[in-house]
Formats: C-alpha cells, structure tokens, sequence
C-alpha cells in the first residue's frame, strides 16, 4: 500500500484486464468451457495488440500434443498462473481448489466437522478440547481422550500426521464418523458415533476484566462474525464494569474489510473516514462511519506488532488518525493492497489487487515492493536495521508525513507505527526461544502436566483468574523441563537457559492454563507482566498530545 512503488508498475497495472482474460482462456482449455467475468472487469473482445491470449493456449497445447513424456495438464495450468500473478505484486495469487476452501473457511468463520482441537502426542491421536457447543463436546469426549480408531481405521504410529487426521474428521455436515477411545479413566476402549456439524472458527478469543475498569479483548482474525463478537465481547465487559479496552491486535492478519470497519465505527463519530481505497483501475472509494458508535467516549488502547496486517491496520490507522485511541507496539506489517477474488470453475481461485488502501489522514499502509525490494525478508531486514528495538531505526521521509484529526504527526511509507515503542524484549535467548518454540516442546510438556493433574489444579484454582494469579512452576517440573530440551538435542548454554527461564515458564503456564481452562488462562498469563500491556495500562488516559 505503499505510494514508493507505484511509479514501476504502471505498465503491469495497465495490462491487467487483458492478462485476466488470457488466463480465463487458459483455465478454459483445461475445464472445457469459457469463464464469465465478474466482478469490475469488462468482458468485452480484445485486440492483438491488447493482448496474445492465444499464445499461452497454444503453448500448453503444443507440451501436452509434443512432450517426450506425458504430462499433467492441470499442473501446468497452475504453474502457468502462479508464474504470471506473483509477478505483479507480492499478494496477486493463485489457489488451488484445496487451498481457496481453507482460506473460505478461515473468513466464513466455520467449517463441517466434529469439532476438536487435537494434537498428535508421541505417535498419538490427542484432544486437547472438544469446541464449545461442537458435536464431540455434545457427544461426550473430553481433554485428553485418545482417538485410536476412526471408521475402523487405527490412527496411532509414525505416520500419522496432521493433514491425515483432518481429513479423516472433516466432512460434509450430517455424515457420521465412529471413534474408538482410550481414556484413563476407563478400563476399555469407548465407542462414539459423532454426526458432523459446522464448527466455530473463533476470531474473538479472549476478553477479560485486566482491573476493575479495563476490558481486554483479544481479535486474532477478521472473519464473517467478528464485528458481531467483538461487539459481544465489549457488552460483557461492560456489564462486568469496563470503563475502557484494550484491543490486542498483535499478530492478526486480517480478513474482511467489513468487519475491520465496523469494529472501528464501534469507536468514531457518525460521517468519520475510516478507510479509502484507489487504484488505476478503481475509482477512489471512501467509506464513513455509518452511526455513532456505542464506546466513542471509552478511553481505549490498540496494541499491535510486526505481524499485524491489513484489517488489523485498517482499523488500528483509522482511530489513531482520528486520535481516538492510544497505539501500542511496534510497527505493523504494511499489507495494504485491496484484493478481489475470481472463483474458477474447478473450485480454484485467482486473488488479484485492484486497489490500495489508505488511512483517513491519507496515509498508504502497504510497505514497498518491487524487484530490488526483498518484500520476504522484511523481519529479518527490521531486526538486522535495529527498529525491533528502537523507534528512532525507523526512517521516514519528510514526503511522507501526515497529520491526524488533533493536527499530530504520523506518517506514511508502510504499516502503522505506534504512537508509543515497545520494543522487542532482548533479555533472553531468542535463538533457544525459537528452537524449543519450533520442536513443540512446549506443547508437549504442558499437555502432559495438564493432563496429569487437570482435576488437581482445578480443585486448588477453581478459575483461570486464580490459577494465573497464584500457581508457579516447582524446580522438579522445571528440571523435568530441562531434561526435555536435553533430549531434544536442542543446544543451550547455562546462560541462556538462565535469561530464558522466566518466558519458557511464562509460556509453560500459558499453555497448562490453556489446556485446563481454556485461551482465557493464555492470554492471562501472557498479559500478566508483558511490557506492551503495562505501557498501555499506563497511558490509556493521558492525552495524545502529551506522550512522549
């Protein structure tokens, strides 16, 4: 979303509509019948000079009549579209039809199913929780169960992995599935007939009171029912007695415009701009708040990082440029191109950008791109240049400044900086972090402590509230801990594992928390003594021209 860029691609952009048609004749050849255009695109003829779409017909034509071997047609056609639209810009893409079904599913916000998040453990098919309101939560199975039989099949050894056991659970809603499960409890194995249904994908995972009169809420994706439970969420913590939010965006990629603008009008005056988007080919397209939103007087905090993207930018950009709430964090990822779908015939799908998106002070949220431009190394390039750490490794150029509603300094270039710093924390071994984090060893460790003792620990913390306020890790569980990462043959050295020991027992009892009590015990712990969440906590009320 970047203005830098915009000046070597004209040629491209300008070509776009004829590409798109040569690829519908592409895509026809192989399904056998020619694609209508949707959406903006015009489908009227086009010229040779416009265009050769003949040309990749026939290309693909003469390798399947010629080639020394045969080929797969489909295969071809896929990599002959992936080529062309990863050309364009680094979010122009083709999906096969397997993968535009999980990205529907991710935004929809559901999928048909029976409803668990499972973990294979040691060879072994776990549930971590049935869904709440799912069918195996209404048909009895419980945390820590072991699926051994699905449909008279086993699904223990080494090969079993994750791709497999989706597959296997996943179905058109109304067909049934049988499981076979071990549980401790009981001597012999239980039978379940489970009907599939359509399960909840949460968007909204977590909202709690942090203190008597600040709600926090988590929002880790922007789907179909976000704004709607987002806006759930807020009531609750209302009731319970927030007088102002913290919104944890950290780490959400977006979703759906829609709900980026709605959860942001829940905020802004009636008539405020939340976003506007332009592009060659698109007029330019604004979009007001609708109404006057219920919490426009909440003070209210945004924390974001690196990883937030796109809608999380969205809605983050709008109410700092309206000066409505306090930016916390890092800055965020700077994905800002507008993409329009095309669905094809065989189910795959054509996602191409046709816009860019813009704050309301004017500002462009995508970051550069191009060919000197190393669009995917841009995490390492923020570490390498220091501005993880520090604000002041950010460099703008004065073309790029910009002005909120209250006449405050922010600028464009990508992504949204905050108006307060967090940096990164550097007081432990990022390197051991990342390979205790990537073995999945934290996991592990803390579904089996969960599992041994759930019933325990409940009966000692009867809420995830009491259980993040008072239970610690004891030196045997850490030594047990250690013993683990040993046998991981992950390297360390007593220094790192003496500054990492603090965030591996602050995960640790993240994830015990979360497999006994659910993601509220997570972000408790995770919040308990995070920087980012102190520094809004204690900004939230100052005026925004007075930070610092």
């Amino acid at each position: 979303m970047s203005e830098n860029n915009t000046e070597s691609k004209p040629s491209k952009i300008l070509a776009l509509i004829p590409l798109f048609i040569a690829l519908g004749v592409i895509v026809g050849v192989f399904i056998g019948e020619k694609i209508a255009e949707r959406g903006s695109y015009n489908s009227g003829a086009f010229s040779s000079e416009d265009s050769n779409p003949s040309k990749l017909v026939n290309i693909i034509e003469y390798i399947e009549r010629n080639y020394v071997d045969s080929v797969n047609k489909t295969q071809l056609i896929d990599n002959a579209l992936e080529s062309i639209l990863e050309d364009l810009d680094p979010h122009s893409s083709y999906s096969s039809p397997e993968e535009t079904r999980a990205s529907r599913e991710q935004l929809q916000g559901s999928f048909q199913g029976i409803g668990i998040e499972f973990m294979i453990l040691r060879d072994s098919l776990v549930v971590l929780d049935p869904i709440l309101g799912g069918p195996s939560m209404r048909a009895g199975l419980k945390p820590g169960d072991r699926i051994i039989e699905v449909d008279g099949l086993g699904v223990t050894g080494d090969t079993l992995t994750n791709e497999l056991v989706i597959g296997m659970l996943k179905g058109p809603g109304g067909t049934k599935v049988e499981l076979k499960i071990a549980r401790k409890s009981e001597p012999n194995p239980l039978s379940f007939q489970i009907t599939r249904g359509r399960i909840p994908i949460e968007s909204v995972v977590s909202d709690y009171m942090i203190d008597t009169k600040t709600g926090y809420v988590k929002v880790v994706r922007f789907a179909q029912s976000t704004a709607k439970d987002f806006n759930l969420a807020l009531q609750r913590l209302e009731n319970q007695g927030a007088s102002q939010f913290v919104i944890d965006l950290r780490s959400n990629g977006g979703g759906f415009l829609s709900q980026a603008i709605a959860m942001s009008e829940e905020f802004l005056e009636r008539n405020d701009l939340i976003v506007f988007t332009d592009g060659v080919h698109q007029s330019k397209e604004e979009t007001f708040a609708r109404r006057t939103g219920s919490y426009k007087d909440f003070p209210l905090a945004v924390l974001i990082n690196e990883s937030s993207a796109s809608a999380s930018e969205i809605v983050s950009g709008a109410l700092q440029d309206h000066d409505r709430a306090l930016i916390v964090g890092r800055r965020s990822f700077g994905k800002g191109l507008v993409q329009n779908e095309l669905p094809l015939p065989d189910e795959s799908s054509i996602r191409l950008t046709i816009a860019r998106y813009y704050t309301p002070s004017g500002r462009c949220i995508q970051k550069p791109y191009g060919d000197d431009v190393a669009y995917n190394d841009d995490y390492e390039n923020r570490y390498d240049s220091g501005e993880l750490f520090s604000k002041d490794s950010i460099q703008y150029a004065d073309t790029l400044k910009y002005y909120t509603a209250g006449n405050r300094v922010v600028y464009s270039g990508g992504g949204i900086t905050p108006d307060l710093f967090e940096p990164l924390d550097t007081n432990y071994s990022i390197a051991l972090l990342n390979r205790v984090s990537y073995s999945g060893l934290v996991r592990r460790f803390s579904f089996d402590k969960a599992d041994l003792s759930r019933v325990r620990v409940k009966e000692k913390h009867p809420s995830a509230n009491l259980f993040v306020e008072s239970w610690s890790m004891t030196e045997a569980e850490w030594s047990s801990f250690v013993d683990e990462i040993r046998g991981e043959d992950i390297p360390f050295s007593e220094l790192d594992l003496a500054t990492s020991r603090n965030e591996l027992e602050l995960r640790l009892k993240g994830q015990i928390g979360k497999y006994i009590y659910g993601d509220e015990a997570l972000y408790r712990a995770y919040n308990e003594n995070d920087p980012m969440m102190k520094t809004a906590l204690a900004n939230i009320n100052k005026p925004l021209s007075n930070l610092e």
